[in-house]
């Protein structure tokens, strides 16, 4: 531990030293916090240094969050047999255990590498759903005032993105997006927080910046027009490519009914926020009858599935190495290709350019035969073939 770090936990900061303010984004991977982290950072506040680059093909405009606490959250879900896609319920007693505290260790070091001096900063990771009472430790040890903004995104637009990125069934992506939700909104309670509503983000990003300044007692300095306009185009439809209505989940029949309760109870959540709390609380209580009921089986097949999945990791990297192979072929052929066309251009060239004069010479000798001169002189050319052939007989 850093000696900073060992500060931080033995005792607070002094009256003096001004306490900084977090602004954490959680909500469900693909639901629009890189969006608000990014929006986050354009009103003033401060991200990690070692940003995620942006991947083609994957959030290009960027993701926004720090390299080096994603490695840490997802090295601490190894540790604990799982993973930011693992869809059972964790316990409570987990955020105790040694690999949290040494986590918790860490994710202090990282902050205090990136944010010490800072009085307003933003962290973002999906991951940090599931991971909120562990973050409320490391930030009260940072000596941070903490405020929440929960991203809610509607969960077939979540699961569209997910199968297009990951492969992941509707059923996964759908139950993945109902523990990251609850988990998030049950944790958060009783802290400063604020909702963004994708579509809201996308279409009407002022009111989400005035609703922000509200909920969480901020002030936004004025923006500049340059600030405005790339806020503008970061937040561009442009980037969305998946889009279904409430509707369109309602009438889903495959969709359970908790993920639609969760959903509408959670668009609800500033006009409502009794309702939301009384909703979240039913289905978390009706999840955990079923995680008791069924719990039990996946935990019986899990081995098995991590086989079948072993197993079609590696038939899945041999059909990746053959298609690599395959494509340097093509590279190749395609050269061959290639270099045989310039050939052939050029023999064709040639060939037209003599045909060009294989005409001229045609053209001339058509106009020496059809000429008076060849005409006149026959008789003449007569006596010099017979004088050629010499005497007959």
């Amino acid at each position: 531990m850093s000696e900073a770090s060992e500060r931080s936990r033995t005792g607070p900061k002094t009256a003096s030293e001004v306490r900084p303010r977090a602004l954490v984004v959680v909500g469900m991977h693909r639901s629009g916090t890189s969006a608000v982290a990014r929006l986050l950072n354009l009103l003033g506040a401060d991200l990690p240094h070692n940003l995620i680059q942006p991947l083609k093909g994957d959030n290009e405009p960027g993701f926004w969050e720090g390299r080096d606490i994603a490695e840490a959250h997802d090295a601490l879900l190894e540790a604990a047999g799982s993973s930011w896609h693992d869809v059972a319920p964790r316990a409570e007693s987990w955020f105790d255990s040694t690999a949290a505290r040494e986590l918790e260790d860490l994710l202090l070091e990282i902050l205090e590498r990136h944010f010490t001096g800072s009085t307003l900063f933003a962290i973002k990771d999906p991951r940090i759903c599931r991971l909120v009472p562990l973050w409320l430790r490391v930030l009260e040890r940072f000596g941070a005032d903490c405020s929440f903004i929960l991203t809610i995104r509607n969960p077939l637009e979540v699961a569209s993105s997910l199968e297009a990125r990951d492969g992941f069934s509707l059923a996964k992506s759908l139950v993945l997006w109902l523990r990251h939700v609850l988990e998030a909104e049950r944790h958060t309670r009783g802290h400063p927080r604020s909702w963004a509503f994708y579509p809201s983000l996308l279409g009407e990003w002022r009111s989400v910046v005035d609703r922000l300044e509200d909920d969480l007692d901020l002030a936004w300095a004025p923006l500049a027009p340059e600030t405005e306009a790339e806020i503008e185009d970061f937040l561009s439809e442009r980037h969305r490519h998946h889009t279904f209505s409430q509707g369109d989940l309602e009438v889903r029949p495959e969709v359970v009914e908790w993920v639609k309760r969760a959903y509408a109870a959670a668009t609800r959540a500033h006009q409502a926020p009794e309702t939301l709390t009384e909703t979240f609380n039913d289905i978390s209580r009706e999840l955990a009858v079923a995680d008791r009921a069924f719990g039990p089986l996946l935990a019986e097949a899990s081995p098995e599935l991590h086989e079948i999945a072993h197993r079609h990791a590696a038939e899945i990297e041999t059909l990746r190495d053959e298609l690599e192979r395959r494509d340097r072929e093509f590279a190749k052929a395609r050269l061959e290709v290639g270099q045989l066309s310039g050939k052939l251009e050029r023999s064709e060239g040639r060939a037209q350019r003599a045909r060009a004069e294989l005409e001229k010479v045609q053209g001339f000798l058509t106009a020496v035969l059809s000429s008076r001169l060849f005409r006149y002189t026959r008789p003449l050319r007569r006596v010099w073939y017979r004088l050629k052939r010499g005497p007959v007989g």
